[in-house]
């Protein structure tokens, strides 16, 4: 989630006496009461500013899960990857690919690998195929999709 972090000298714990999501101390729950603190800094006490704050966290969190938008290296749009066009690959068991979606229709793959989101243009079904089967993604793609379908030389659609 693309929300600011904020380190407040208020203890997280007395950010909003609403409930955030996710367990106490998770990632997900710091990302909340830091959200509210930052939002609340200069609020008058008697406002009801914590429970707007989280109001507000909890809307755009919401659009965050229902879209998934991302910046691709080398593309000048982003992509809405939760639209119905592309496939999804649960790439978990792989330290080094982070997620991997496939537009058969375009012959187009957007790959996550650590932080960053690449594509690859006029990629056939048969390398998407051979990708999903592969025992090691990050080999499989280090060694047959990594320099080829280059979307420098075409084929790069548009959403």
């Amino acid at each position: 989630m693309q929300l600011p972090i904020v380190h407040s000298v208020v203890p997280i714990q007395e950010a909003s006496a609403q409930a955030c999501p996710g367990g106490v101390m998770t990632q997900e729950w710091i990302d909340c009461k830091e959200y509210v603190l930052h939002a609340c800094a200069f609020a008058p006490s008697t406002s009801n500013c914590e429970e707007q704050a989280l109001r507000q966290y909890l809307q755009v969190r919401s659009r965050q899960q229902q879209r998934h938008v991302v910046s691709v290296k080398y593309r000048d749009t982003p992509v809405d990857l939760s639209s119905g066009r592309f496939e999804f690959l649960d790439t978990s068991r792989s330290s080094f690919v982070t997620g991997a979606w496939y537009d058969r229709q375009n012959s187009y793959l957007v790959i996550g690998l650590r932080d960053t989101y690449y594509h690859h243009c006029r990629m056939p079904p048969a390398a998407w195929t051979g990708f999903r089967a592969a025992d090691s993604f990050g080999r499989h793609y280090n060694d047959l999709i990594k320099g080829d379908y280059d979307c420098r030389l075409g084929g790069v659609p548009q959403y």
